[in-house]
């Protein structure tokens, strides 16, 4: 059997292997074959397919509940990103996380920036202001980190293990 080194180069993945250039390579993703190096385009959207929880790389396997419906390792950050248009074992976290950051940022955004008059005196002193921005900015880093970490821990082991501590 002839041996492989893989390396992620942007958003592509370059699989070296030994064995001689062959153009008849039955991959189920896109592939350019060139003379020793065979290139694999990702398709994320369309190509990638769902796996079972004992499918996974060892560092994947958070829940032992969550029997299907797993993201594969993804090659780089921008997978990852658009992988979220799609259904699997955590959009529900990625999708309430994200949409409550955002809810975070809007309601923070409308409650400093509007200005204070005699009908809408809140926040009035910087203790109301301190309070609150504490309470909003605090909200704000737990959800986007959330879903952040939601997002990206398929990527790599190193990547995992930055989100979890």
């Amino acid at each position: 059997m002839p041996a492989s080194t893989c390396a992620c180069q942007g958003d592509h993945m370059i699989l070296q292997t030994d064995e001689p250039n062959n153009k008849n390579r039955d991959d189920s993703m896109r592939n350019r074959v060139n003379t020793d190096d065979v290139e694999v385009r990702f398709e994320p959207h369309s190509k990638w397919r769902l796996l079972y929880h004992f499918d996974l790389p060892e560092w994947l396997r958070g829940n032992p509940f969550l029997s299907y419906h797993h993201r594969p390792p993804m090659p780089s950050f921008g997978f990852c990103f658009r992988s979220i248009f799609k259904v699997h074992s955590e959009t529900g976290n990625i999708w309430t996380h994200l949409i409550g950051f955002l809810a975070f940022v809007c309601i923070t955004m409308y409650v400093f920036l509007r200005p204070i008059t005699n009908t809408a005196p809140f926040p009035r002193d910087w203790q109301e202001k301190l309070v609150f921005g504490s309470f909003f900015a605090c909200g704000i880093l737990c959800l986007g980190f959330s879903w952040i970490f939601h997002t990206v821990h398929c990527h790599s082991v190193a990547v995992s293990r930055i989100f979890r501590r």
